[in-house]
């Protein structure tokens, strides 16, 4: 029978205007008081109470403030179905980005009210039971809701003193779960009718049963008529799923954005929320699960919500409440060091196993902008044997053609991988999103079930009420997968089971075709990372070589601390002013605190507390001074050079050294960089290196977050004028003549940018072919992108880009759509491309924005982003990166040392240390030295095969080897290793990362 085509908008007008106003009857309102707001969080008795009325404007942006709400329950209401309604002022579109409360009934603390969780059940209220209800109510201004454009609310020092809201309702009320079901069923029924062909059985019947349900129902007594619209529409949700029916496991799940559109301070309160949100439908629904992820959240609600916390582990041991993850925080994937997400794994883990018994079983990391081809190690070395993301589904050129894989990362290590085909972290289980993934799931001929994380997300919230009901309706029906509560681990291990042998196996890098402009935005924040990190390297250096095991409880408190500023929306430059401001001054103050330790461990002479000193070697930083330099600072400058290297000349427009001659022209371009050991030179005939160049950068969306491939060439109509040179000339760096100038000579070029400067420098030094650069920048460019561009007389198809502990190949060409895509890439340390016998590295001093494409090497400098901090990036900034150009092949020539002297320069060598460690096997570097976590006194050293072959030689401990394990990246010491003559022997696979635990000789150990 052919039904009209105003069926699904009757119904839902139906719906909307009759059935859910329905919902609650009898309302009494509360009798509301208030306190007054502060833009800090306090404790409710902290300010006095005045009347307050519904209807009645709060909430400046950022402020709390508390509402009191008191009422007696009438005499005949069912205590089983007396509820309370709260609407702070809500927008239905939106939870967790908005207004939201926590709401307490006396001192117990129930669960969040946010959009779609108004109602607050108050179990066992009888008539005439006096109801105290307090909301601490916060309002976080709704900064989407005009969409992407710049915003004065993303910090409280500029947002307007509006108030923001309303309180839009407070009352008690009488739940009827009857037409309560009926609005679940209409719903169901109408999203399945949308998403299903025209033509399609199902959705005929589904269409007739609305109209009967409709025609069910009296107007004037929804209450009365609920049960005949829902046996109308019982047959049609009775018809069970095929035999072969797609399965889907639902968890329960929120993710929650350490900071985003939101301070750390708020998302610490979103957490709190979050977590008793989960807890109360855990009580409430005993065939509910929870996962639940990020190991900082758990430390604040243990710290602020003991008694939840310890239901939270109730849960956990009942095994309906999944700790996953093993990390501190969803860290970003692109640009912490490889030894911070190896600290991620580390801390995350161990405090999961004191809390729940074990470290969690697999990586959860849903929303980053990339994962690097190192990570499948790393997850295993972590005790994890799955990994789980989802933004793969928002790739903006390739669709990732699978969704249940094996990933094989660049060392052979393989870790179970999924992303959801509900193409979503925060699903609503609505059927057109189960249609959705059983049409798009990728590995049908081998697996059978996929996984689907429901919950309201990014601001937390998690799973509702209705989502929970609305799986139970899709547990075994025609048109949608069948869908039943389950644990993720569960997921992975019945894949891993069932079809595991015949997935398919994904090999290198999983580069995300979206958000490039994160490598770039926020230099600052940036600067502040790479500065902490370094800091805690040296500081942990120098704590083995004063045998200060004590030092460890502080330094790991100070590496949470930075892991927490390495969340994916904080490091990448994708948050708030408010943000960013607060993550440099916390990265600030952890390098003030590293260097704190460092001095209380060395001498004034900078000499650390051990007997018979040796010089300093260059991976351990004497702290002589280097607290007052930049953190990107470069090497020292030598005065003169060593006897045995040839001095730095200075000429008419050139600067030679003896291993390279740079020449530049009037306007202070580069017109020729020549190595002088092979006669090449890096730059074409007749091009400009070092050059400065203005991009266009005006993201379709995400400003931020994007730099777009109709922006990937768009030149500034008036960039070359803008960028004009005022000066150009060449000064010495140390002694003796003009034209004799010793250690090193730079030259400096002075442009205008409109009516700020550009200051660029390049230096030459004695003894290195390396070219330093810098950029120093009044930075005032709105939607614009400032490249730096080195054409390279090098004939290479692929550009070798340095990850995590290794490094990757992408294509310099575009013959593939994949190709394409690949415009902008993020790469540690470098970029090189290279001919046989030749080559050249673009290097800089943390990880950065590259473009690899055709004849030259592009690193992004500057970005200019509106949203969602509208001064992002501007004012006075310095940026530092490095042209090495080399004989022979890259890895033998030393491109991965001469990195790390960009990355970690040696600040003052005039100290001098017994070495913690001695390092003999080409190929092999140091990533760590450090105290054990555990507090053992143990020495934790850490070591990476950079060059993609095999290293062997030999380990030695200055403080000598008592017992040695290899161990894995969490410090469980696994297979012993035997020192042979004093040293340990090293033996690593390609890119293989090993970690060694030792006991020195003399320690103590704990009882």
């Amino acid at each position: 029978m052919h039904r009209p085509p105003n069926t699904v908008e009757r119904a839902r007008r139906v719906l909307d205007e009759l059935v859910r106003p329905a919902i609650l009857r009898d309302r009494t309102p509360f009798t509301v008081e208030a306190t007054g707001e502060r833009r800090t969080p306090f404790a409710r008795d902290a300010e006095p109470l005045a009347p307050f009325a519904a209807g009645q404007p709060w909430g400046r942006a950022w402020h709390t403030r508390w509402f009191r709400l008191t009422a007696a329950v009438p005499a005949g209401w069912d205590p089983a179905h007396t509820v309370a309604e709260i609407d702070l002022g809500f927008s239905p579109a939106q939870s967790g980005f908005q207004a939201e409360g926590l709401v307490w009934r006396g001192a117990t603390l129930l669960h969040a009210v946010q959009p779609d969780r108004r109602l607050v059940r108050l179990d066992g209220a009888a008539p005439g039971d006096a109801v105290e209800l307090w909301v601490e109510a916060v309002s976080s201004p709704w900064i989407f809701q005009h969409g992407f454009r710049p915003t004065p609310f993303g910090d409280p020092d500029t947002a307007p003193a509006d108030l923001l809201y309303r309180l839009r309702t407070a009352d008690l009320a009488r739940h009827d779960p009857l037409v309560d079901d009926l609005a679940l069923e209409l719903h169901q029924l109408i999203d399945v009718a949308e998403a299903l062909g025209a033509r399609d059985p199902v959705r005929a019947r589904a269409l007739l049963a609305l109209d009967d349900a409709v025609a069910a129902l009296d107007d004037g007594d929804v209450a009365g008529t609920a049960a005949g619209a829902r046996a109308a529409l019982a047959p049609v949700l009775a018809r069970p799923a095929a035999p072969g029916a797609h399965r889907m496991v639902a968890t329960g799940h929120a993710h929650l954005d350490t900071a985003w559109l939101w301070p750390v301070s708020e998302a610490r309160r979103k957490a709190l929320r979050t977590f008793a949100n989960a807890v109360a439908l855990l009580d409430r629904h005993p065939d509910h699960h929870v996962t639940i992820s990020q190991a900082q959240h758990y430390a604040w609600v243990a710290e602020d919500a003991p008694e939840l916390f310890a239901r939270v582990r109730e849960l956990a041991a009942a095994g309906r409440l999944e700790p996953v993850g093993g990390m501190w925080v969803e860290t970003d994937l692109n640009l912490p060091s490889g030894e911070s997400l190896v600290r991620q794994f580390l801390h995350g883990q161990r405090a999961f196993e004191e809390w729940f018994g074990a470290p969690c079983p697999g990586a959860f990391l849903p929303d980053d902008f990339g994962y690097p081809g190192s990570l499948p190690q790393l997850v295993r070395g972590a005790g994890c044997t799955w990994f789980f993301t989802q933004k793969l589904s928002w790739n903006d050129t390739n669709p990732v053609p699978h969704h249940t894989f094996w990933w094989e990362g660049i060392d052979g290590s393989r870790v179970l991988t999924h992303f959801s085909p509900v193409e979503t972290y925060n699903s609503t289980l609505e059927p057109h999103e189960l249609l959705h993934a059983e049409r798009t799931f990728a590995e049908h001929a081998v697996s059978g079930a996929s996984l689907a994380c429901f919950g309201h997300g990014d601001g937390g919230g998690g799973a509702t009420d209705e989502m929970i009901r609305r799986a139970r309706l899709a547990a075994d029906w025609e048109p949608v997968p069948r869908v039943a509560f389950g644990s993720v681990d569960g997921f992975f291990a019945g894949e891993a089971r069932e079809a595991g042998p015949r997935l398919p196996v994904w090999v290198g890098e999983l580069y995300f075709e979206l958000h490039r402009g994160t490598y770039s935005s926020q230099v600052g924040t940036k600067q502040g990372n790479r500065a902490a990190e370094r800091a805690l390297h040296e500081a942990e250096l120098w704590s083995v070589a004063a045998g200060r095991a004590d030092t460890a409880p502080a330094l790991d408190g100070l590496w949470k601390r930075l892991l927490v500023q390495q969340f994916h929306d904080i490091l990448p430059g994708s948050s708030v002013a408010w943000v960013h401001r607060e993550a440099e001054a916390e990265l600030a103050a952890v390098v003030a605190e590293a260097a704190t330790i460092v001095e209380g461990l060395v001498g004034a002479d900078g000499v650390a507390a051990n007997p018979a000193p040796v010089p300093v070697r260059e991976f351990v930083a004497a702290p002589r001074g280097w607290v007052d330099l930049p953190a990107f600072a470069t090497g020292p400058v030598l005065a003169a050079p060593p006897p045995d290297v040839a001095p730095v000349v200075v000429g008419d427009g050139w600067i030679d050294n003896g291993l390279v001659r740079l020449a530049w022209d009037g306007d202070g371009h580069v017109t020729s960089l020549m190595h002088h050991a092979t006669g090449r030179d890096v730059v074409p005939a007749g091009a400009r290196a070092n050059v400065l160049r203005l991009l266009r950068d005006r993201p379709g969306r995400w400003d931020a977050w994007d730099v777009d491939l109709a922006d990937a060439d768009a030149a500034d109509p008036a960039g070359d004028a803008l960028l004009a040179a005022e000066s150009v000339g060449a000064f010495p760096l140390g002694s003796g003549s003009p034209e004799h100038l010793g250690g090193a000579a730079e030259l400096v070029v002075v442009r205008r940018l409109g009516d700020a400067r550009v200051i660029q420098t390049l230096t030459v030094r004695a003894g290195t072919a390396r070219v330093d650069a810098s950029v120093h920048v009044d930075w005032r460019r709105r939607e614009r992108r400032l490249q730096v561009v080195w054409p390279v007389d090098v004939r290479a198809t692929e550009a070798t880009c340095g990850t995590q502990f290794g490094h990757v190949r992408r294509p310099r060409h575009a013959n593939t759509s994949w190709d394409v895509a690949r415009f902008e890439v993020c790469a540690q340390r470098y970029v090189h491309v290279g001919e046989h016998g030749f080559g050249v590295a673009l290097m800089a001093d943390g990880p950065r924005g590259y473009d690899v494409r055709g004849d030259a090497l592009r690193l992004t400098l500057l970005r200019g982003p509106s949203f969602p901090d509208p001064h992002a990036d501007r004012g006075d900034q310095v940026l530092h990166y490095a042209l090495w150009p080399h004989g022979g092949e890259p890895f033998a020539a030393g491109l991965e040392d001469e990195a790390a002297r960009v990355a970690h320069p040696v600040r003052d060598a005039s100290g001098a240390v017994s070495p913690p460690v001695a390092l003999d096997a080409p190929g092999a570097l140091v990533s760590a030295v450090k105290h054990a976590a555990d507090g053992s006194g143990d020495v934790i050293v850490r070591l990476w095969e950079s060059r993609g072959g095999r290293a062997h030689g030999t380990l030695r401990v200055g403080a000598g080897v008592d017992a040695a394990w290899r161990c894995d990246l969490i410090e469980r010491a696994g297979e012993p290793v035997a020192a042979v003559d004093g040293a340990l022997p090293v033996a690593l696979a390609p890119f293989e990362v090993a970690s060694y635990r030792i006991r020195t000789a003399g320690s103590t150990r704990p009882a």
